[in-house]
């Protein structure tokens, strides 16, 4: 084979994996440039304080339940938000304002205990 187009061939597909990985790179930069580095209301770790605040006041308005999940809201209104299982089983999202009064306590309607 001739080393001309060997050689051709070597540029063209160099170029061709350069392109790729900038456009990823690009694309990875761009995402990150969007997030601007401030998380949402909702991807706040709550402190051991908060924590324990919402889980007493989910369990207040599900008396014998069982907290499986506590996290910040980013919803209006709602400053944390709790799921909560009752003793018969059903699931419950409680919504709490800041001073962690119940907002909203809601059935889950897709109990299938499957998480997806």
């Amino acid at each position: 084979m001739d080393t001309s187009k060997l050689r051709s061939k070597r540029t063209v597909i160099g170029g061709i994996a350069l392109v790729a990985a900038l456009g990823a790179g690009g694309t990875v930069w761009a995402t990150a440039a969007n997030a601007g580095g401030k998380p949402d209301a909702d991807d706040r770790v709550l402190s051991a304080e908060e924590r324990t605040s919402v889980e007493t006041a989910a369990l207040a308005a599900i008396p014998g339940g069982t907290v499986l999940e506590t996290e910040a809201s980013d919803d209006q209104g709602v400053a944390y938000e709790a799921e909560v299982r009752d003793p018969a089983g059903q699931e419950w999202d409680v919504d709490l304002d800041a001073s962690f009064q119940v907002v909203t306590k809601t059935a889950d309607a897709d109990d299938d205990g499957d998480d997806d």
